[in-house]
């Protein structure tokens, strides 16, 4: 009998998927990170589409109604809506660009909740 491990990382099963609960896309981006990484698009307004990885996240337990993908400022916390609850991104990187924590990507993009991840 022959055993049959994990699937094999490719880069559409590092894909975060929204529409999971809070707590499964919270699993995936620690299963990936930091190498190979989960990723998404960040959606800007015009429908132009960047590559975003996300490295860290943390749980809120803050449910939510808002459509999966949205982004919420919150302070300093930047929450993306998943199925169930709003799940808080600590550490990402934007294509082309170094890592860096949220703060640091809202500080740049003042209006980062008019975008939202696909």
């Amino acid at each position: 009998q022959a055993l049959h491990g994990a699937p094999k990382l490719d880069k559409d099963n590092c894909r975060l998927r929204w529409t999971s609960t809070a707590r499964e896309v919270y699993n995936h981006v620690r299963g990936l990170s930091p190498v190979p990484g989960a990723w998404t698009m960040l959606q800007a307004p015009d429908g132009s589409q960047t590559l975003l990885k996300i490295y860290h996240t943390t749980k809120t337990g803050l449910p939510t109604t808002l459509p999966a993908g949205t982004i919420v400022r919150r302070g300093k916390q930047l929450l993306i809506a998943c199925a169930d609850a709003l799940l808080q991104v600590d550490s990402l990187q934007i294509a082309g660009k170094r890592r860096m924590d949220a703060a640091s990507l809202m500080n740049g993009m003042g209006d980062i909740e008019k975008y939202s991840v696909v």
